[in-house]
């Protein structure tokens, strides 16, 4: 499970039994300086230059005034949750800060955590921002008017529920742009009504289609490692069946279970050319 622990939030540490077998924890984005703030929405900067798009603050004032019923405000953070959580911004994120030891789902799951914690806040950790220099406290309920930086919500952890409910193939505005108006609408515990979300899509589709991203991304990976190798399709679809890789949807339609025996049917093969094709699309740019 990756961990986002916000290092401004407190919490009290439980001490752990010594663990008999080492486990190796994915790092805490969220300590990453550039994680937090890179975000992408496609209007709101049209060129998609990095730390150009919204940052924590913006995204908090969103959430406020979506709770006061602003449409807009609840369709510019379902957006840029869209924008940001796609692979290309992660790919993005690493040609502009470097590689991390990380997977593209870390980055989904903790990018999502990020927006649904903020999206339920109750209270927000501030610091002041450039001159002039702020109050001592905000005097209101809009601290981003007075001159504070929002670095995020205070006591609000949901990350042990999120990877159970969403696959990065849910990313669609318009499920985001319902959260945020189910959630933003509530008069009441808004933590209560996320986590109720969160349960709906775990009993639903949540878990049945994470497991069958994870089928795809293992399949995907395997045909862009061996493009990477100068495999043909042939080769690659020989490979594809001695890993059992699951069939396409069009090969089981036509009765076929070989990948190998698909690329030699005339009415099947342009699927295998067409996934082949998107794989090549989604290689990384060799460097020179």
């Amino acid at each position: 499970m990756t961990h986002c622990r916000r290092p401004w939030q407190r919490y009290s540490r439980v001490p752990e039994r010594p663990a008999i077998i080492p486990v190796m924890r994915l790092p805490d984005l969220d300590l990453d300086p550039a994680f937090p703030d890179f975000n992408f929405h496609g209007l709101w900067d049209p060129t998609f230059t990095p730390g150009h798009g919204p940052n924590r603050t913006q995204l908090a004032e969103w959430v406020y005034r979506s709770r006061r019923g602003e449409e807009g405000a609840r369709l510019d953070f379902a957006n840029t949750m869209c924008w940001t959580l796609r692979e290309e911004t992660f790919r993005c994120f690493e040609r502009a800060h470097g590689a991390r030891p990380i997977r593209y789902d870390d980055w989904f799951n903790c990018k999502l955590t990020q927006f649904l914690e903020l999206l339920v806040y109750e209270r927000l950790s501030l610091t002041c921002g450039p001159p002039p220099e702020c109050a001592q406290k905000p005097q209101t309920e809009r601290p981003w008017e007075e001159g504070f930086l929002v670095l995020g919500p205070i006591d609000v952890y949901i990350e042990g529920d999120v990877q159970a409910a969403f696959a990065p193939e849910d990313n669609e505005v318009t499920l985001w742009a319902e959260i945020v108006s189910e959630v933003s609408s509530a008069s009441g515990d808004r933590v209560a009504v996320l986590e109720g979300i969160l349960t709906r899509r775990r009993r639903g589709k949540g878990t049945p289609k994470a497991w069958e991203w994870k089928r795809k991304k293992k399949r995907n990976d395997l045909i862009r490692e061996l493009l990477d190798q100068g495999k043909d399709t042939l080769t690659i679809c020989e490979v594809l069946d001695q890993h059992d890789i699951e069939p396409l949807p069009a090969m089981r339609a036509a009765g076929i279970d070989s990948w190998v025996a698909a690329w030699t049917h005339e009415g099947v093969n342009r699927n295998i050319q067409q996934l082949i094709a998107k794989q090549k699309s989604r290689k990384k740019p060799v460097k020179r």
